[in-house]
């Protein structure tokens, strides 16, 4: 038996319409919490498919030594941000991570900026 991952839920088309797939048998059959034992999803009547719903899911973070964003806002004001690190979700998408003022990481939201640069310092 292999865990699923959190996310994967097996499709019906009645209610309870989703139910958490808690492990994969040998076969590669994903298995859900029954009444008294862990039972094939697709044996159930009603089965449509499974779900992944966590594409958004980390799944890595990369060093950015040397990286730094250049930001520049809508009303022409402009940051240099150094960064910490890249977040790599499940479907490949990479975040950038700074320190904020306080200390804490935090990913740098480029979609709020006029434009947005990525630079190496040369080491």
């Amino acid at each position: 038996m292999i865990p699923a991952p959190p996310a994967i839920t097996a499709q019906y088309d009645h209610y309870p319409r989703h139910r958490r797939v808690v492990a994969f048998d040998t076969g590669g059959h994903a298995l859900i919490v029954g009444s008294h034992e862990l039972e094939r999803a697709c044996d159930l009547p009603g089965f449509e498919k499974l779900v992944d719903h966590d594409d958004d899911a980390p799944i890595a973070i990369l060093p950015a030594r040397g990286m730094s964003l250049r930001l520049h806002g809508m009303r022409g004001e402009q940051w240099h941000d150094p960064l910490i690190a890249w977040l790599v979700t499940a479907d490949g998408a990479g975040t950038a991570l700074a320190v904020d003022g306080q200390g804490n990481l935090e990913p740098i939201r480029t979609e709020e900026y006029a434009d947005v640069k990525l630079e190496h310092d040369a080491a």
